[in-house]
């Protein structure tokens, strides 16, 4: 993502992109068709009694992605949601290592945000070399390993599109969605609150953070996934991009963990399931290590030679 990657909202259109965007329109219509036929073959309904299985007392949540940027990194371990409306509680008091090349790095937990463990001193991950994580809590030992990969590249441009009613922006495209061989997270951080009309706005009216994935998998399910309420924000915003390097594991994580929750109530969501992990036995979550390269632009309203009407009401 560069300075040079904003698009604003062009009614006139342009020739190649309809025939392009028919083009694709045309193929998902097709797609579409097919699977309502099939889904229609099969519509009639049964009753089915789930067997719901407790989640034991003494299971904990760990969540961890050592980056290779020199820094204080984080490990956070928290006890599970039993339902959708339940506080998390943190793990407090654990004893947390990370080892990475040779080398031992403890963590201590933060005073001020309890259950997230911060490094004693500040290092970095390391590509091609093993990250390992050790837990001890209680009277139970959690290990994990993780391998990093780095697989960067240039920053591509992402599509931007605005309405003539209120002139707000919206991302409608980042990355590719699909790469046989190359996994990728995406973050966003969104920020617009220095600009002047913003500056007496609350934090969370002035900032959002977004997610995007390419991943080495295509599912019908994310094909169809339901829609999510769109991030819009004014010219002049700024956006960091923190593009981050998937394993063949790690990737195989977030596939789990999106089909359990944003590609779910879709018209081809997928059965439930556990999620996969790779931290041994009586934890869930997942022990990951990432290269990681960041961008910063601005959304500037430059009109590019793509363009996009927002239709989205």
């Amino acid at each position: 993502m560069n300075d040079k990657t904003t698009y604003t909202e062009d009614t006139s259109g342009n020739d190649k992109n309809r025939k392009d965007s028919g083009r694709l329109s045309g193929f998902f219509s097709s797609i579409l068709a097919l699977l309502l036929m099939l889904l229609g073959l099969n519509a009639c309904e049964e009753q089915t009694d789930w067997d719901l299985q407790t989640v034991p007392s003494d299971m904990i949540v760990v969540e961890s992605v050592i980056t290779n940027e020199m820094k204080q990194q984080s490990v956070k371990i928290t006890f599970p949601q039993e339902g959708y409306n339940d506080s998390v509680l943190p793990v407090r008091g654990a004893e947390v290592i990370v080892t990475v090349n040779g080398n031992v790095y403890n963590f201590k937990e933060s005073p001020d945000q309890p259950g997230i463990y911060l490094s004693n001193v500040p290092f970095e991950g390391k590509p091609g070399k093993e990250h390992s994580l050790l837990i001890s809590y209680g009277n139970k030992v959690f290990t994990a390993k993780s391998g990093m990969v780095n697989w960067q590249g240039n920053f591509g441009e992402g599509i931007y599109v605005t309405r003539k009613d209120d002139n707000l922006y919206r991302l409608v495209w980042l990355s590719r969605p699909y790469h046989p061989k190359k996994a990728l997270m995406y973050e966003l951080l969104i920020d617009w609150s220095h600009l002047p009309a913003w500056k007496d706005s609350s934090w969370s009216s002035t900032h959002a953070r977004m997610f995007y994935y390419t991943l080495p998998t295509l599912d019908v399910s994310e094909i169809f996934a339901p829609a999510i309420e769109a991030v819009r924000f004014p010219l002049g915003t700024k956006i960091t991009e923190r593009r981050y390097t998937l394993t063949p594991q790690h990737a195989d994580f977030v596939r789990d963990l999106l089909s359990e929750t944003t590609w779910q109530g879709g018209y081809f969501s997928s059965a439930p399931s556990n999620v996969g992990t790779n931290l041994s036995s009586g934890a869930i979550g997942y022990f990951g290590a990432c290269a990681v390269l960041s961008n910063t632009s601005v959304v500037n309203g430059l009109i590019s030679k793509s363009t996009l009407t927002d239709t989205e009401q």
